[in-house]
């Protein structure tokens, strides 16, 4: 915060305790800031004077000091930014902890000394001087070249450099022209200041002399690349203050106008473009003067091509089937066919649109131009051809056009990819592609890439249609080739793979550029006519099933790998299952009152799609409680788990609990051609006989989902 001064002239920061972060007057007039902070008072008498050479400390100096003596935020800045960032101080830890000080009583403007010494000390290193100083730059008078018409002409090279080549901003630019010439302004005589961008050409135009023309320019208020250091005593600091701006000066004539000297630049409108595309170059055209000519000026053109480009690299591995692109750089265009050609108008200096020509043939293509002279213009030649900005490199862009041959089928079926490609060359030339190893493509062919992804588990539906395709393991890969027959269109199988489990499948595919044509990236994954959902192969089920979970009738183990458990943690149901398969029409329990059975030819606890069917009873004989005796509790939400033998856990959600009678237990409930559930089967429905014997009538089953 601003106080009240101690330090003669003094302009910054006090903290607390009475530190002074600013800059203060020195004796002799001019203000300054220390260089001892904490170690020594300000100088009260004028002492010794030398010049230090340090081009950032002279352009801070110089910059900001002036400006300081009026803001405290500004002094405080530029006394850390002397002392502190470019270690001009004596005392840097002191330095430190008097900032430290104002950070705790006024962190806000402590932020902002930081931040604008930050600021100051990046630009002064950008902008400072070499190390001899700043060199007023020889300025560039380009002559009028038409003395009857007043000619005009322009005035580039000014500014200044600092050491990093970068304009300097700030300094001021008097002009002042001789020899008749005035500005656009109708004066001979302009100034204007610096930017961080260099000074646009500046027009001026002859008087109606015809003698040489010469500009004065000066530069006034020029950062020193020194400063002044004020030798410190025994009790006195040092100080260091600006060294004062300079001034520089230069000088340009230019001699008598002879012939106008037009220059041509010219750029093609696509450089990179597929056939049927439409080429245009612009052509620019300066030196003529401002005004139209008595007579235009003729100019000619030519569009030479095509030529084989370069072949880029080889097409890199499967994982991605990009390939160096194609060049046109360094192609011999000294027997270069000429597509087309004419002649155009230049009446003035601007910008003309010449030579449009549709191409349809693949290669590489440049245009040229050249003026034709006149009395007062001297000929331009042909630009060069095979200049980048002039040349176009002319590819095929090949389309990809997909179709799986089945999208619904079983376990079992063999997949295959159909592609149709359309856009492939058809120039008159085929440079050769560099072969994928193993691909059987070269010379006269393009290189593609299958893949076939899954299995992946189908969505909520049953479908692919919202299928998670990240992370999906690649089930089969490989390439093939595309055969370049001079047709834009082809049709290949790709991709030929067998189908061992049910889940969601999809090919992707992509091709690698080459000389001719650009590259074609990877097909999405899961798009719909890509994708096929495989189910497990149909299992046979009596068409009366029946489930036997209410007897002690034993059921038909089966051996199985390690040991799989069921249970329903909120019910306190667990069980060990074991294989049972369908005897006749009806599909058994296990004994025992912790043994429940896996339907053999159900599908697995890994599977992606199709029904897993667990039996189990309620009671035996005895009436002693079953495996599934707490079953009948059972509600929506509830969650099973289920361990596999090899020790993996499939979490379920039961989703639906509903009973049957036992003699009209429905087939669909066996249905593997469904999406992936757990059924869960026991007996309910009990009759107790006048004997004091029971049975069950009905069949209580829980369906589950993945969850």
């Amino acid at each position: 915060m601003p106080v009240a001064e101690r330090t003669p002239g003094f302009v910054g920061l006090t903290t607390s305790r009475g530190h002074e972060l600013g800059i203060a007057r020195l004796p002799g007039g001019g203000h300054g800031l220390c260089l001892d902070t904490g170690t020594r008072a300000w100088p009260t008498a004028a002492t010794r004077i030398r010049l230090v050479r340090d081009p950032v400390v002279g352009y801070l100096l110089a910059t900001h000091l002036d400006r300081a003596r009026r803001d405290p935020v500004r002094a405080a800045a530029l006394w850390w930014a002397v002392g502190a960032l470019r270690g001009r101080n004596s005392a840097p830890a002191t330095m430190r902890a008097y900032l430290a000080e104002l950070e705790r009583t006024d962190d806000a403007r402590a932020t902002r000394v930081r931040r604008t010494a930050r600021g100051w000390v990046r630009d002064a290193v950008r902008l400072a001087a070499p190390r001899g100083g700043y060199v007023a730059p020889r300025p560039v008078l380009r002559p009028g070249t038409d003395p009857a018409r007043s000619g005009a002409g322009t005035l580039t090279g000014l500014g200044l450099r600092s050491a990093r080549g970068l304009p300097v901003p700030g300094v001021l630019v008097t002009l002042h022209l001789t020899g008749g010439a005035t500005f656009a302004d109708g004066r001979s005589t302009r100034t204007l200041v610096t930017t961080t961008t260099a000074p646009a050409p500046i027009s001026w135009r002859r008087g109606s002399a015809a003698g040489p023309v010469a500009v004065r320019v000066r530069y006034t208020g020029v950062p020193a690349h020194h400063y002044r250091l004020h030798h410190g005593t025994a009790r006195a600091q040092r100080v260091a203050t600006a060294a004062g701006p300079r001034t520089l000066t230069a000088s340009a004539t230019a001699p008598a106008p002879v012939l106008r000297t037009p220059t041509l630049r010219t750029q093609v409108n696509l450089q990179r473009a597929e056939p049927g595309a439409q080429l245009v170059d612009a052509v620019t055209v300066s030196g003529l003067g401002g005004s139209p000519l008595p007579t235009p000026l003729t100019g000619e053109w030519q569009l030479l091509g095509p030529v084989a480009p370069a072949p880029g690299s080889a097409p890199a591995p499967p994982a991605s089937p990009t390939q160096a692109p194609a060049s046109c750089v360094g192609r011999d265009w000294s027997r270069a066919p000429v597509a087309a050609g004419g002649r155009f108008p230049v009446p003035h200096d601007g910008t003309f649109s010449v030579g449009a020509t549709r191409v349809s043939a693949t290669g590489c293509y440049t245009y040229r131009e050249r003026l034709l002279g006149s009395a007062t213009t001297v000929p331009v030649p042909w630009t060069s051809a095979g200049l980048p900005e002039e040349t176009t490199l002319v590819a095929a862009a090949p389309r990809l056009r997909t179709l799986v041959n089945h999208q619904r089928a079983t376990a079992g079926v063999e997949l295959v990819d159909r592609v149709v490609l359309t856009g492939l060359p058809t120039g008159p030339a085929v440079a050769p592609v560099a072969p994928v190893p193993g691909s059987g493509s070269g010379t006269g062919s393009l290189t593609g890439q299958w893949q076939l992804l899954g299995p992946v588990a189908p969505d909520a539906q049953g479908r692919c249609t919202r299928a998670t395709w990240t992370g999906a393991p690649v089930l089969a890969a490989g390439t093939f080739a595309v055969p370049l027959t001079g047709e834009p269109t082809t049709t290949l199988l790709v991709g030929r793979t067998r189908i061992t489990r049910g889940g969601c499948y999809t090919y992707r595919e992509a091709l690698a550029g080459s000389a001719q044509s650009a590259p074609v990236p990877w097909t999405a994954a899961g798009i719909a006519d890509e994708t096929s959902l495989v189910g497990p192969r149909p299992v046979a089920v009596p068409q009366h099933p029946r489930v036997d979970t209410g007897g002690s009738r034993p059921g038909s183990p089966r051996p199985a790998r390690g040991t799989s458990t069921v249970a329903l943690p909120r019910l306190g149901l667990t069980a060990t299952l074991t294989g049972v398969a369908f005897h006749g029409a009806v599909l058994p329990a296990p004994r025992g009152a912790r043994t429940a059975g896996q339907w053999a030819h159900g599908a697995p606890l890994d599977a992606l799609v199709g029904t897993t069917v667990l039996t189990g009873h309620v009671s035996d004989d005895s009436d002693r409680p079953g495996a599934f005796a707490r079953l009948r509790s059972a509600r929506r939400g509830d969650v099973v788990r289920v361990v596999d033998g090899a020790g993996t856990i499939h979490r379920w959600r039961v989703t639906r609990t509903w009973s049957v009678d036992r003699h009209r237990l429905p087939r669909s409930v066996f249905t593997q051609d469904v999406a992936r559930r757990l059924v869960l089967i026991t007996c309910t429905g009990r009759v107790t006989t006048p004997g004091g014997g029971f049975h069950y009538r009905r069949n209580l089953i829980v369906e589950a989902v993945p969850w």
